[in-house]
C-alpha cells in the first residue's frame, strides 16, 4: 500500500474532527454519517478539487472513511468514518452503526 500523503492525512484529520463534532452535538445521523461540502473542505484545508477528490480515493481504499458523493452539483458528501475496531467487524456497508464511543 501507498503512504499516506499529506492532503490525504490533512483531510482525515479534517473529517475526524467533524465527525467528533457532530457525534458530542448528537448531530449524526443515524447510521453514524455526516454531510460535509467539498467547497468548505477547500476553503478550510487551502487544497485544490482535485487534491480532495484524490486524498478521499486514497483513504476509502486503506479502510479509514467511506462516503457518498451528492447527486447534484453544489450537494454535500456524506461521510462515515470506519473507527478502528469496526474495521474487523465488516458486517454490513456501513459499520460505524456497531461502535457507539461517548466523546
Amino acid at each position: 500500500m501507498k503512504r499516506m500523503t499529506p492532503a490525504a492525512n490533512l483531510l482525515l484529520r479534517t473529517l475526524t474532527g467533524k465527525y467528533k463534532h457532530f457525534a458530542r452535538k448528537g448531530m449524526l445521523a443515524a447510521n453514524g454519517s455526516f454531510y460535509c461540502h467539498d467547497e468548505y473542505l477547500m476553503q478550510e484545508l487551502y487544497i485544490s478539487d482535485n487534491t480532495i477528490k484524490r486524498a478521499r480515493i486514497f483513504l476509502k481504499e486503506a479502510g479509514e472513511i467511506d462516503y457518498v458523493i451528492g447527486k447534484y452539483k453544489g450537494a454535500p458528501t456524506r461521510y462515515w468514518i470506519i473507527l478502528k475496531g469496526a474495521k474487523e467487524n465488516r458486517d454490513s456497508d456501513h459499520f460505524i452503526d456497531f461502535l457507539r464511543i461517548p466523546w
